[in-house]
């Protein structure tokens, strides 16, 4: 899904003669790669948040750290619970709780992955549809 509605003042924005070039346009048509991925990333983090998933992992999992850095600067957002009681953020009752077995798993609507997943699968996964 891309831009679903435009106005003259954002086509005048993006250099287009017509609203109707842009409809259906996603940032990866107007933007350099960095800027695209970083905001889809943003946006996806913010989405997986917002939905309740959950990321469990350890401070010292390379995977964990694999996963994170594929959310580059959004990995901040990202619901990420820690799991080793040595982190000062370890929690490790609620991921015994949670019976996490490896890391990282992901906790997507009650469904359990485990591994590192693109940030396509986890769209997927969690029905993130980017705005335009």
């Amino acid at each position: 899904m891309g831009i679903p509605r435009c106005s003259r003042s954002m086509a005048a924005r993006f250099k287009v003669r017509c609203a109707d070039e842009l409809i259906g346009k996603r940032d990866f048509d107007f933007f350099a790669s960095e800027h695209a991925e970083a905001a889809y990333a943003d946006g996806l983090a913010r989405h997986l948040t917002a939905t309740g998933v959950k990321l469990y992992g350890a401070y010292w999992c390379p995977h964990c750290t694999d996963q994170k850095q594929m959310f580059g600067k959004a990995a901040v957002q990202l619901p990420y619970v820690e799991c080793d009681a040595r982190s000062p953020a370890g929690k490790p009752a609620v991921c015994a709780a949670a019976k996490i077995r490896a890391f990282p798993t992901w906790d997507i609507a009650g469904t359990r992955y485990e591994g590192v997943l693109s940030l396509e699968e986890l769209a997927r996964l969690s029905g993130f549809s980017p705005p335009p």
